[in-house]
């Protein structure tokens, strides 16, 4: 039977491809089929026939072809790139590539060769080193002793193992040696008959007086917390001085008006402080711009009044201790409760 045969014979039917297939003793048409590749787009379609293609495949074995471009196929060139490869593996030579195989393969034999060549220290066990023979282990204590120790474990210094004993009075002294005998009429020509030490040869007792030693020298120096004398200008904790200082203040102008200014690291202390009213009335207290200072606070005013009818014209207060802002940095403000004039006077010191 041939290949190919006409379907709808007689019709204008088309060829249809076949194969002639006899299996068994049987024959048989079998419809083959062609696998085409369609490229182009609507009305403008190439057909090609797909066909096995050369190189190492099988006749009628279709081809398939890795472009260049493809991303697999640039890695795999990558890899298998001479650079790539004795990049990571390395170059078989003295001195390999830093960090490849054959540099850790080296960096190991190396190591190990050290070891086997015992060049590098080895961690030892005691425990299970041997003892020589007849070493002092525990089963010689006892009646094993070695013969240069006695039962009591005293060493022997004359083979008997009997006791030596020794005494102080037996121990020759050196020549003029300070015995009892020498106490008294015998005494070193240093030492006076009451046994006192001669600083001047001569053994006179030489008293000592205050009034001799040498005198301060001048200046600011204290000792301990005394201070030498009453200074007008500081005031002092300890030996520590802080210099005093003084603030004024004129103004007519409600709220906090500042006294003295803050600095930086410092706590301001008032250690006296004269306030006087110069017109009307006035209601006033003292604070450092967060809390009041001292006595007075925003509800407990001192009550100023120039006439003395309706409080003091003015107060003068002097502070063993100091009234102090709340904290370093703030200031010591003055607060008005009116607008009347008043004249302050301040002297302060800066912790």
């Amino acid at each position: 039977m041939a290949d190919n045969v006409v379907m709808n014979a007689g019709s204008g039917g088309q060829n249809a491809l076949t194969k002639s297939v006899t299996h068994s003793g049987d024959t048989a048409q079998l419809q083959g089929m062609s696998l085409l590749i369609a490229s182009g787009s609507e009305g403008s379609w190439t057909i090609t026939d797909l066909t096995g293609g050369a190189g190492a495949v099988s006749a009628g074995t279709p081809r398939v072809t890795l472009a260049s471009d493809d991303p697999a196929v640039a890695r795999l060139a990558l890899l298998l790139s001479e650079s790539a490869f004795t990049g990571r593996i390395g170059e078989v030579q003295a001195s390999p590539t830093s960090n490849t195989v054959l540099d850790r393969l080296k960096a190991l034999l190396t190591e190990l060769q050290l070891k086997a060549d015992l060049t590098e220290t080895q961690p030892v066990s005691a425990a299970s080193l041997p003892l020589p023979s007849g070493a002092a282990t525990s089963a010689l204590q006892g009646a094993g002793l070695p013969v240069a120790l006695g039962t009591g474990g005293g060493l022997k210094v004359d083979g008997s193992g009997t006791a030596l004993p020794v005494s102080a009075t037996a121990l020759p002294l050196p020549s003029g040696a300070a015995t009892s005998t020498l106490q008294g009429g015998g005494l070193p020509a240093a030492l006076g008959a009451g046994g006192g030490l001669k600083v001047d040869g001569s053994g006179t007792a030489l008293p000592t007086s205050l009034a001799s030693l040498p005198a301060l020298a001048a200046g600011t120096n204290l000792i301990g917390k005394a201070a030498v004398a009453q200074d007008v200008d500081s005031l002092y904790s300890g030996v520590t001085a802080y210099t005093i200082k003084s603030a004024t203040l004129s103004t007519a102008t409600t709220g906090d008006q500042q006294l003295v200014a803050a600095v930086v690291g410092k706590t301001i202390c008032l250690l006296q402080l004269v306030i006087t009213a110069a017109a009307s009335t006035n209601a006033v207290y003292i604070d450092d711009g967060t809390a009041a200072v001292g006595m007075w606070d925003a509800t407990r005013k001192l009550a100023l009044d120039v006439t003395g009818a309706a409080g003091v014209g003015g107060i003068s207060l002097t502070f063993r201790r100091g009234w102090r802002a709340g904290d370093t940095n703030r200031p010591i403000n003055v607060n008005l409760g009116s607008a009347n004039g008043l004249n302050v006077y301040a002297e302060y010191i800066e912790l």
